[in-house]
This record gives C-alpha cells, sequence and structure tokens, in this order.
C-alpha cells in the first residue's frame, strides 16, 4: 500500500478502507503497461476514481512513477482532470528547473490537459529559488503554486513506522512515544560506555538503537540515562533476534516484569522499546529501506 495514502487515511481517518483510495495497485499497473495493456489499465484507474468520487466533492489524484509522465497525462485525460505540476527542485539550477517544468507542460498540452501551476518540492534556497522561478513560470503562463522546503523532518521516518515495516511489537512506551522521528540507527554492539559515549559527542542526533535481545546492558543503560537530563537524546530501541535456539527467551521474563514496573511507577515519558523477530542484519537492511511518510 502507497505509504502517502496509508499517511492521508491514517490521519483523517475516513470510515472507508485505505484500498478504496487506491485505483491499481503500482506494481500491477507495471505489469499491464509491460504487457500492452494501458486501455485496461486507464479503464481500471477511471472505475476507481468515479466510484470514490461519488463520496467526495473533490478529490486530488497522485501521479504515478511508472514511465516518463505519458501515463500521468493520460491518466488526467481519462477522468477529464486538470494537473498541478510538480517538480524536485535539490540539486537544479532555476534554469534546469524551468526547462524540467516546461517538458512537463508540452506533454500535458499533448493530452489536452489543463494546468492549474507548479508546485516544488525540496527547495534548499527558497528566497532564491521562488523568486527567481515565479517570475519565469509568469513569463511562460504558468502560476507558481508554492513550495515545499528540503526539511530533513519531512523525509524522516517515524518511529511507529518501523512496527509495520519490520513486523515489531511494542515492549514499552505509548503511541505518544512513538509518534516521533529518528535521525539515524545506531547499531550497538559495543560496550554500553562506549555507546553512550558516541551518543554524547554526535549532539543533536536522535538515534533510533538497533541491538540483540540478549544486551539487556544496553536496554537498562538506555532507559537510566533518559532520567538524566545529561543523557543522550534517544528516540527508540529496536531488540532484534539474537540468533541460538528459538524459543530462548533473553531474560524476556525479567524485561517484561521491569516494564511493566516501569510503566507503572515512572510518571515521565518512557522511551520506546519495540522488539522483532527479524535477525539484526535483516532489521537493519529493512530499515535502511525505509522511507517518511511525508517526502
Amino acid at each position: 500500500m502507497d505509504r502517502h495514502l496509508r499517511l492521508v487515511h491514517d490521519t483523517f481517518e475516513p470510515k472507508y478502507d485505505v484500498k478504496q483510495m487506491m485505483g491499481v495497485p503500482e506494481e500491477e499497473a507495471v505489469r499491464l503497461v509491460a504487457a500492452g495493456q494501458r486501455a485496461e489499465l486507464l479503464d481500471r484507474v477511471y472505475a476507481a476514481f468515479a466510484a470514490f468520487r461519488e463520496m467526495h466533492d473533490m478529490v486530488i489524484v497522485h501521479g504515478t512513477s511508472v514511465g516518463s509522465g505519458k501515463l500521468d497525462a493520460e491518466i488526467a485525460n481519462a477522468i477529464s482532470s486538470p494537473a498541478i505540476i510538480t517538480c524536485q527542485a535539490k540539486d537544479r539550477s532555476v534554469a534546469d528547473l524551468r526547462r524540467k517544468v516546461l517538458l512537463k507542460k508540452a506533454l500535458l498540452d499533448d493530452h489536452k490537459i489543463p494546468q492549474l501551476g507548479v508546485c516544488l518540492n525540496k527547495v534548499v534556497n527558497r528566497n532564491l529559488i521562488v523568486t527567481e522561478i515565479h517570475n519565469k513560470l509568469q513569463e511562460d503562463g504558468l502560476n507558481f503554486l508554492g513550495a515545499f522546503p528540503d526539511d530533513p523532518v519531512l523525509r524522516a521516518v517515524r518511529v511507529d513506522e518501523v512496527l509495520p515495516a519490520l513486523e515489531a511489537q511494542l515492549m514499552l512506551g505509548s503511541n505518544v512515544t512513538l509518534d516521533q522521528e529518528y535521525s539515524a540507527v545506531y547499531v550497538a554492539s559495543q560496550r554500553l560506555e562506549e555507546l553512550l559515549e558516541l551518543m554524547t559527542t554526535d549532539g543533536d542526533t536522535r538515534p533510533l538503537v538497533v541491538t540483540s535481545r540478549d544486551r539487556l546492558d544496553i536496554v537498562m543503560g538506555l532507559l537510566a540515562s533518559q532520567v538524566s537530563i545529561a543523557g543522550p537524546n534517544v528516540a527508540g530501541i529496536l531488540l532484534a533476534h539474537a540468533g541460538g535456539a528459538p524459543n530462548r527467551t533473553y531474560a524476556h521474563s525479567l524485561m517484561s516484569r521491569m516494564f511493566e514496573g516501569l510503566s507503572k511507577g515512572y510518571r515521565g515519558s518512557l522511551l520506546p522499546i519495540l522488539a522483532t523477530n527479524l535477525t539484526l542484519y535483516d532489521a537493519v537492511r529493512r530499515l535502511d529501506r525505509l522511507r517518511g511518510a511525508v517526502l
């Protein structure tokens, strides 16, 4: 399921299923395009759009990442929708941006799609880019609708996104503590004091610490450091399978009793602790592939 659709659905909590917000899954769309069945794809997208439109006054359709943009133009034509041209501004000059926008405009013009305007994404130097591109787009007869900054918070992954991605369970913490971003992933295989020293010298970094379930010293040390105002700023801890016998618990019952005591007696905000049955290697690989829900 597309992460942007999931974000919208989870935020506004409509009464219908998130699958109703999707025309055709992207992997299926790729298969249909490769098989030369574009007409069938467009028919299915239109049918899903028409059914969804009956429930709303306005529908915003997210473009695809299939091909060079021609499919987006064909879909817009099929559902009789105007388009907003979007373009990533990072590492591009104003001249490059203008050329990219005009290429997209020409493709939409070929399919007789009216354009509402242009929106830029990942803008670094906002004042310079916005001022210059605004004037250039006006010369090209296009409205400049706005820009999203290249802000690391917008592309950061939240701790609660780790739960479904790694099939993890929440051992300690609450939904409130899960709703926060982490800025790095630290694999804790060293001694506790070395880990604390590393995180203390890293300044404003707010990591998700990944370690194996047999490192109870790491877990208790980070929990203790959270109480101190001088302790490192940690977004959460992820415990991975440590290998060995499948039924080995690694003091799981002891940790559960300690976590239960903390949740009842500690008045502060508890550091979220997640556990997954994935190995440390597989857990880190999945984390590396995670992308933030916003950008």
